[in-house]
């Protein structure tokens, strides 16, 4: 019998009775078995419940208590001053908003409130959002609903609570940034509005202890700070970012007293700040020591030069260089003894004739140099120009420390002798990528295996021995080469530092059966007792992509969006007058 049910029991035929009879007294006694396991379960639910019920009720009566035992409210006042300063955002100035700290933290208990507004350094550091008087006029969008007594009686409250802010402040020095939202500055404003000279009056009250002060304002309402500032000496104010918008007035001196002021270290300009050259001219103190310059806006090589050459204490500096003529006198140099950082953004490069700013320039003491390309970039396979002036500015920085450069600008044998030129110091290499289509008809310009290190090579000839940072974009390179240039620096060789770190962008996928490249790494680094952060990013395969059907799948319905699937799930996607949506038929 217990064959022919297992013939059943393989198939979908009828069976006899006798076999229904069968399997039925089979089964009574597994259902019994079942029925009084689930009955047991019940049981055990129910008194689980139970003890869930007494568990809440017993932590509701103790909870009133157990507050008391929490640790933090026995920390000295000491240390929770340190705890609340480290609360505050570290990537800009605190806002005034309830939810952010420092003022979330008056708003825990009584102790902390006052610990809070008793802490002068919480209240150094403020955000301002405003906007001018009267900037809602008839174009203001209908979904802004704010009346214009409204959003005057909202910037008055909040000058005052500026200077309640402040006033908490005691005599730390200060760092305030302001900006005006955008989009609500009208043409016809010929002055600026009393609300804004409120502000304005109220933060220049505290103007000797301004250190750091950042600026998103329209023209007009910086050429009345300007006013406003022109009698103060402002001596320990170290750093500005200024972004003026909305210039209405061409050829108009901007900076004539925030950047002069005499201990002035760090400033950035934002791009439309500088709508043309003349107002490069003499915006810093004659004798200024800026030490870190950065201009986001265009410049000509010409003021490039002039920026240098009025802050000869440099030490960073940022430019946004343009394609220009350059006048050069026979003999010129500009020695800047103390740039240790320069880093210049080229707009259409292709022309030379702007390059001869890397000629003239003479920093022995840096040691960072980037250089990038925007906009229309020929490769170099496309056109041979080396941009020799660059390739020479490299080659004669002996403690260059870190290099980041594009890949696909310079030739393969131009870019080997810089490299090679610069190898006994170089530690941190970076090779973007930026605004180029990488096909395959460009070569590419760096081959990775000419860094790996072997054994039985002369380490003396073994190029950038201390490097320890490698970055490389848009490549596709082996997985093999990888791997063997990262296992080869792990300090096995005898002066070939160990690597720290290696980021590779890949403008391939993963090959499907290669091994982990990553888990190989980490595995051979821990043996050796050391560690190197490997990342690699590969292309992401588009079956990977979520709903992705591929054009060989059976389920490919439509074309939507390269084989994702339609939502749907239609053959024709296009609107028709019985998809019943709502059309009435006559």
């Amino acid at each position: 019998m217990s064959n022919r049910l297992d013939v059943l029991a393989q198939n979908n035929n009828r069976p006899p009775d006798e076999a229904v009879s069968k399997v039925k007294e089979l089964l009574s006694g597994p259902w019994k078995q079942i029925d009084d396991a689930k009955a047991e379960i019940r049981r055990l639910e129910s008194r689980a419940e139970e003890l869930r019920l007494k568990a809440t009720e017993i932590e509701q009566s103790i909870t009133h208590y157990e507050c008391i035992l929490a640790p933090v409210r026995r920390l000295p006042p000491e240390i929770l001053y340190a705890i609340f300063e480290h609360s505050l955002p570290t990537h800009r100035n605190p806002t005034m908003v309830a939810s952010e700290c420092p003022m979330l933290l008056t708003r825990i208990c009584s102790n902390w409130r006052s610990l809070a507004l008793s802490s002068p350094r919480l209240w150094a550091r403020i955000h301002i959002p405003f906007l001018t008087e009267g900037a809602l006029g008839d174009n203001t969008p209908d979904f802004l609903t704010f009346s214009s007594s409204e959003v005057c009686n909202v910037l008055r409250l909040r000058c005052d609570a500026v200077s309640e802010w402040l006033l908490r402040s005691g005599d730390c020095s200060l760092s305030i940034s302001i900006c005006f939202v955008s989009g609500f500055v009208r043409q016809e404003q010929d002055k600026v509005d009393k609300t804004t000279i409120t502000l304005f009056e109220r933060i220049l009250t505290f103007a000797s202890r301004l250190k750091c002060l950042e600026l998103h304002v329209p023209e007009l309402v910086y050429l009345e700070l300007e006013k406003m500032i022109h009698n103060l000496p402002l001596l320990g104010l170290t750093q500005v970012k200024v972004s003026v918008s909305d210039l209405l007035t061409e050829g108009q001196q901007l900076f004539t007293g925030l950047l002069t002021s005499p201990n002035l270290r760090h400033v950035s300009i934002a791009p439309h700040a500088l709508p043309n050259g003349q107002l490069f001219r003499n915006i810093f103190a004659y004798e200024n020591k800026i030490t870190h310059l950065s201009n986001h806006t265009y410049c000509t090589a010409q003021e490039v030069l002039s920026l240098l050459k009025m802050c000869p204490y440099l030490h960073h500096g940022e430019f946004s260089l343009i394609y220009s003529d350059l006048e050069r006198r026979p003999g010129e140099t500009i020695n800047m003894q103390y740039l240790a950082s320069l880093w210049i953004t080229e707009i259409n490069p292709n022309s030379s004739a702007s390059h001869g700013i890397y000629d003239l320039i003479n920093a022995p003491k840096l040691q960072y140099f980037d250089y990038k390309t925007q906009g229309s970039v020929v490769p170099y396979g496309e056109d041979d120009h080396d941009f020799p002036s660059v390739r020479m500015f490299i080659e004669r920085t002996p403690k260059l420390l870190q290099l980041s450069i594009g890949r696909f600008i310079f030739s393969p044998t131009v870019l080997y002798n810089f490299l090679h030129a610069i190898s006994t110091s170089l530690v941190r290499l970076v090779f973007n990528a930026l605004n180029v289509h990488y096909t395959m008809k460009i070569l590419d310009p760096f081959d990775l295996r000419c860094l790996i290190a072997r054994i039985d090579t002369d380490s003396r000839t073994v190029l950038l021995p201390r490097l320890e940072i490698l970055e490389l974009y848009r490549t596709r390179v082996s997985d093999d080469d990888i791997l063997e240039f990262a296992t080869s620096r792990m300090g096995t060789i005898p002066n070939v530092a160990k690597l720290r770190m290696v980021k590779i962008v890949l403008d391939r996928r993963r090959a499907p059966n290669n091994p982990d490249i990553q888990l190989a790494v980490k595995k051979r680094s821990h043996e050796l007792g050391i560690h190197i952060d490997l990342q690699l990013e590969y292309l992401r395969p588009a079956e990977q992509v979520p709903g992705y059907v591929g054009f060989l799948s059976p389920m490919h319905i439509s074309n939507t969006a390269y084989g994702a699937r339609d939502t749907v799930d239609r053959t024709w996607i296009f609107r028709e007058h019985d998809d019943g949506d709502g059309y009435i038929t006559v």
